[in-house]
């Protein structure tokens, strides 16, 4: 996936014709084409934005994130007009029931559980706990199988001591970042589908509004989990420019859709037009690849 990070303080972002430039104070940084990439990661401070830039990024349906503390996500801007039958979408969306939405969330949390069954199993882990999990999960996950098979996937992925925490360095700020980037993908193919990020299949804060991009991504998480097993990161490992870059190529991981080999970025608009569809007719539920080590 092609994104621009931006993490230098005390610059402009402007907008030249079909370009964005970058500039501290009167020195040009980078000029760059706008459909060059898909999402811009901002979590640089004193930051100044031009009208004109965030309209071209609207249009483009570019969704432009920013970062807070520990490159944690705390806002997302995402164009709303990227879709021709956008009010219909929306419609079905509003409309869909509960026992359809608690049917798409066995669905995803199913999913979820098993590709981190075959996340820890490339690392020579066989928990069949978890895969038993992942095999009986009811209707809305009332018995919350994604909580209790989290407790054992850290543990066994990371260490005994690891503890997802959003605050904390080393290994969290590498999994903040990197779930960003995914989370950017998932927004911008739910606009793109005339969808509402805010209006959830299960998340539903009031104080959200990217509930469904919240949703979709989840079963993709072990994808970036595996990523970072893969570059050796650890609860040492320095959140740096290069390390960023090379965290990215994740998204452009194989994966298997219908006996078809996607990269995830096409994966992901595959589970998003698959959603649509279960709103139009409740007999076709989304649908997920599954983990192959690469």
């Amino acid at each position: 996936m092609n994104y621009l990070d931006i993490s230098r303080n005390n610059i402009t972002l402007s907008k030249e014709r079909g370009f964005i430039l970058i500039k501290s104070g009167d020195e040009l940084v980078l000029k760059r084409a706008l459909d060059s990439f898909e999402s811009i990661i901002v979590s640089g401070f004193g930051i100044r934005y031009s009208h004109n830039l965030i309209v071209a990024l609207c249009e483009r349906k570019i969704p432009l994130f920013i970062c807070g503390a520990n490159f944690m996500p705390c806002g997302i801007l995402a164009g709303m007009t990227a879709n021709y039958d956008l009010s219909g979408r929306l419609r079905e969306q509003v409309n869909v029931g509960v026992g359809l939405q608690n049917r798409l969330w066995q669905k995803v949390i199913k999913q979820k559980l098993r590709n981190q069954y075959l996340v820890l199993k490339s690392q020579g882990v066989d928990d069949l706990v978890l895969l038993k999990l992942s095999e009986t999960v009811k209707s809305g996950d009332v018995e919350n199988f994604e909580g209790q098979g989290a407790r054992r996937y850290w543990k066994q992925l990371f260490g005994n001591d690891f503890t997802r925490n959003f605050e904390k360095p080393g290994i969290n700020s590498f999994l903040n970042f990197g779930y960003a980037i995914l989370r950017s993908t998932v927004v911008r193919s739910i606009t793109a589908s005339g969808l509402h990020t805010g209006i959830g299949i299960h998340h539903c804060n009031r104080l959200d509004p990217w509930c469904l991009a919240d949703d979709i991504m989840e079963p993709y998480r072990p994808y970036l989990d595996y990523h970072l097993k893969k570059m050796g990161i650890d609860e040492d490992s320095i959140l740096t420019p290069n390390l960023k870059k090379e965290l990215a190529i994740f998204m452009e991981q194989p994966s298997e859709l219908n006996e078809m080999q996607f990269t995830l970025v096409s994966c992901i608009q595959k589970t998003v037009d698959a959603l649509v569809k279960s709103f139009h007719n409740s007999k076709n539920l989304i649908e997920y690849p599954d983990f192959d080590q690469c």
